[in-house]
């Protein structure tokens, strides 16, 4: 018999005698039947709070696709809010030059004499 959780096999049946001699064969279907539930519904525990884990990491990347989406709309819409006001002062300046060089400037006014 393979070792068993670092222990030999005269150790194991040891172990399995004192058991025997302690709760009766009477028992010991019951016992190990008890151990098989516990085992089973840890098991089961384990299994649902991996799941709960594994669920609330994909909501988080979710959230974290929602969010980059988020900043990458704010940063386009900056940008093009910059290019927009910088469009627009040009032309209003270009609108400024062209209406100061054609009214009120020297030289500007026709003589009709």
């Amino acid at each position: 018999m393979a070792p068993f959780l670092f222990i030999g096999t005269t150790e194991v049946f040891f172990v399995l005698l004192v058991v025997v001699l302690l709760f009766g064969t009477d028992k010991l279907p019951e016992m190990a039947r008890g151990l098989g539930e516990g085992l089973r519904h840890i098991r089961q525990v384990t299994e649902d709070i991996k799941s709960e884990v594994l669920s609330q990491v994909d909501k988080n990347a979710d959230l974290k696709a929602v969010r980059d989406g988020f900043k990458r709309v704010d940063r386009d819409l900056k940008t093009a809010v910059e290019e927009d006001s910088l469009g627009t002062a040009k032309s209003l300046a270009d609108q400024s030059d062209e209406t100061a060089g054609g009214v009120g400037s020297p030289g500007s006014e026709k003589r009709t004499s």
